[in-house]
């Protein structure tokens, strides 16, 4: 293999694995219903495409093939971390209702003791006994598994976990 067609299939892969990266942003942002911002990078990663293609058509090699291919896996694989990273934690909801009022007080005690913001109501279960419904909102994904762990003790309660829906 010569320099210059090394240079050639490193040329196209960047352009490729650019192309594929666009791709994938516009298409996390068309599910975010931003279509404005999603058009424009579908129409760059055009752009990106059709230059890689054209360095790579004169080539007829399985290397420049499999680098397209290596470049397609890695330009949707790298901006899904990146996105994902640069995301902030959603707003974890768990509604929970313990099995009694005491056991209630003293689990909404814990939460708030670690400072997870927890708003008690009492309720009544089947058998009319007083009980206490938390609902707890857990600003981070810790939080959220700090308060499963807890629940993990906690085989009576009964509970639901919501994330709300993003902007």
């Amino acid at each position: 293999m010569s320099v210059e067609f090394i240079i050639e299939v490193t040329i196209a892969f960047l352009l490729k694995m650019a192309d594929n990266a666009l791709s994938t942003v516009k298409t996390i942002f068309l599910t975010k219903g931003r279509h404005v911002l999603a058009s424009v990078f579908a129409g760059v990663s055009t752009l990106f495409y059709l230059l890689a293609i054209v360095r790579i058509a004169s080539s007829n090699n399985i290397w420049s093939i499999l680098a397209m291919c290596f470049a397609t896996f890695l330009g949707t694989l790298l901006p899904c971390f990146i996105i994902k990273k640069s995301e902030r934690d959603k707003l974890y909801i768990f509604d929970i209702t313990s099995d009694t009022l005491e056991n209630g007080k003293e689990f909404a005690d814990v939460l708030r003791s670690k400072n997870v913001a927890v708003n008690t109501s009492i309720v009544y279960d089947r058998d009319l006994n007083k009980t206490i419904l938390c609902k707890v909102y857990c600003a981070s994904k810790e939080q959220s598994k700090m308060v499963q762990e807890i629940l993990k003790d906690k085989t009576e309660f009964k509970y639901n976990i919501y994330v709300p829906i993003e902007d």
